[in-house]
């Protein structure tokens, strides 16, 4: 009786210790399961336009290996599909992987590994596509991970334009600021087509605007503090209407700040206009004189802007993946703090994302559907003629 005890109890153990390990489940790592940890962004089903992007991420953490590769690949989901998405980083080859040896386990490891990119849309796909995220530890395991992506097709629409607009000459307190909205159309316009526009601030102290209804318009900014302006334009060519935004964020308290180390902060994004509820990855870029011995730099993101609240992945990293859940313009702001020895200076810099509803081709009246999807990222650290690239953090 004794003997089939010790024998079943030892059975009992070999078996917790085979499922710690990651052994005896379906999981396609197999049994012996070293990838603790394999995340992917977006989380769910994308809508994307044709023409634009999705952004990617993906995260993974080993415990006994290393991890040998990180990578992306696309495919089309139905026969019916037309083009192929393009992934520009597949191999993950501007990715970070890094591992460290377990304390008194000479042969156990813990790895980590991050990796973002983009896959671009070409202006004529249409349907349904797969992209799949892996990665593979130097012991052969394996996970994978798969993000749906539904590409609609472009509106065919006679007449487009896209939007931007801008501060133009220097931006002083008590002084003209001028304002331009500066439309670039598809195709030139015939006489009959019609543009207005129409400015208002959308956050600020407040100032006054000389003209709301013109292409250009100068304002006069009487407080210091982060203004921002809101253009829209409308074109009007027959029974075609078409509407679209863009905002000017006037900082009078950067303007005439001198950074003792060249410190300068930059925010930008591949996805300036998206599709409700799709991603757009929002990433800083901070850079300081070449030399300067940078010991930390800290971020911290948030909306200034907005019809309604964006989620904001891990906010405190560099790059960001930001979902907005109704159309309009979105403004977003990131602070930077950096320390370099007994300097420490703060910069903030922000970044705007247009958000629409599908146009439905009035065609084919295209089925539409949206998505949602969060992320998070960091970058990579290096350097560039006479300035250094702050790494990530």
């Amino acid at each position: 009786m004794k003997k089939q005890s010790l024998a079943l109890g030892l059975g009992v153990a070999a078996s917790l210790l085979l499922t710690a390990c990651g052994g005896g489940g379906g999981d396609e790592e197999g049994p012996h399961n070293t990838i603790v940890k394999f995340d992917v962004l977006p989380i769910t089903k994308v809508t994307v336009m044709a023409g634009g992007s999705v952004p990617l991420s993906s995260s993974a953490e080993t415990f006994g290996p290393t991890i040998q590769a990180m990578k992306w690949v696309s495919s089309s989901a139905t026969g019916s599909s037309k083009g192929t998405l393009k992934i520009e980083d597949p191999d993950c080859a501007l990715g970070s992987l890094s591992s460290r040896a377990v304390p008194g386990e000479k042969s156990l490891h813990v790895g980590t590994g991050h990796c973002e990119t983009v896959a671009t849309v070409p202006e004529d796909a249409e349907g349904s596509f797969l992209i799949v995220g892996s990665v593979i530890g130097s012991d052969a395991s394996q996970r994978t991970e798969k993000i749906e992506v539904k590409v609609l097709p472009k509106p065919k629409l006679q007449y487009d334009f896209s939007l931007k607009a801008r501060a133009a000459g220097d931006v002083v307190i008590n002084s003209p600021i001028l304002l331009v909205a500066d439309p670039a159309f598809n195709r030139p316009l015939p006489d009959s087509a019609k543009m207005e526009y129409e400015w208002k601030l959308i956050l600020g102290p407040g100032s006054n605007i000389s003209s709301t209804d013109t292409q250009e318009t100068y304002l006069v900014v009487a407080k210091p503090g982060k203004h921002v302006y809101q253009v829209k334009a409308t074109l009007t060519e027959g029974q075609n209407v078409i509407t679209k935004t863009a905002v000017v964020v006037i900082d009078i308290e950067s303007t005439d700040v001198e950074s003792a180390i060249g410190f300068e902060l930059k925010a930008e994004t591949k996805q300036p206009e998206v599709l409700v509820g799709s991603p757009a990855n929002l990433v800083a870029s901070s850079t300081a004189n070449h030399g300067v011995g940078v010991s930390d730099v800290q971020y911290k993101w948030s909306q200034l802007t907005g019809p309604a609240n964006a989620l904001i992945s891990n906010a405190t990293l560099k790059s960001v993946f930001v979902t907005p859940p109704e159309p309009g313009t979105y403004v977003f702001l990131v602070e930077s703090t950096i320390t370099a020895g007994f300097v420490k200076e703060t910069k903030s810099a922000t970044v705007s994302v247009v958000v629409t509803e599908p146009t439905p081709d009035p065609e084919t009246e295209t089925e539409t559907e949206t998505g949602t999807g969060t992320g998070t990222g960091t970058g990579a650290g290096g350097s560039s003629g006479g300035t250094t690239v702050i790494g990530p953090n």
